[in-house]
């Protein structure tokens, strides 16, 4: 399950064959730079954060290219696209396998983050759904506990993770940080790979090798029989 990493479309390889496999950062509206990542891929997964408008997606294969929810995503908008994949759950990449998705992640700049230094505007560039509902965590909980995955990507990351990879002295609970944690906690994955932080950063822990990808980062891997 091995993955080669590169920095978008300033950086890499896009001479050569195309990935089987790539998955994608962050893309915060940096959509042309987005659609030069996907020319040199057979598939996609990008991580969260794509931005609030997806018009851009017309002209992408939904079969081939697909996104997940962050935090700063349209959340009126996201599920209206077949390229959305939705809350939770698997998906599978013909040619490498089965991938476990859970979309989702706190604001943390709600407060003061927004247009112009304050307050994000709910349905502008705020929206509550960023996270799931409780009652769609325990169901996703049960879902991952049922499939016991190889392969997780996600937004965000367990609680216990996201010390490794920020030195922020200050960390908040979250639904999502703490749901990711209660799956870890009931099945450890072979990997796991998320966004969120704008850290390019990979680590083993526990017998996970997880990856955090930075703004427009990717990760590629070869077609296999699986994804082990």
């Amino acid at each position: 399950m091995a993955g080669r990493m590169s920095y978008g479309p300033t950086g890499g390889d896009f001479t050569g064959l195309k990935t089987h496999l790539r998955i994608i950062g962050d893309v915060h509206q940096r959509w042309g730079q987005y659609h030069l990542l996907l020319r040199k891929a057979h598939f996609t997964l990008q991580l969260g954060d794509f931005g609030f408008d997806y018009t851009t997606l017309s002209t992408v294969d939904a079969d081939r290219h697909r996104f997940l929810g962050g935090n700063h995503d349209n959340y009126d908008e996201a599920a209206k696209w077949p390229h959305y994949l939705g809350d939770y759950g698997l998906h599978c990449v013909p040619g490498f396998g089965d991938v476990f998705f859970v979309r989702g992640g706190l604001s943390i700049d709600q407060q003061s983050g927004g247009r112009g230094g304050g307050r994000r505007i709910e349905g502008v560039d705020w929206w509550p759904a960023e996270e799931l509902r409780m009652a769609d965590c325990y169901a996703a909980l049960d879902e991952y506990t049922r499939v016991r995955p190889d392969f997780v990507v996600s937004h965000e990351c367990p609680r216990s993770v996201v010390p490794h990879v920020t030195a922020s002295s200050h960390i908040l609970p979250s639904r999502t940080n703490q749901l990711l944690e209660r799956m870890l906690e009931t099945h450890r994955p072979q990997r796991w790979v998320f966004g969120h932080y704008h850290q390019s950063w990979q680590r083993v822990i526990g017998g996970t090798h997880f990856t955090c990808l930075d703004v427009l980062e990717c990760l590629d891997f070869a077609a296999s029989s699986g994804n082990a």
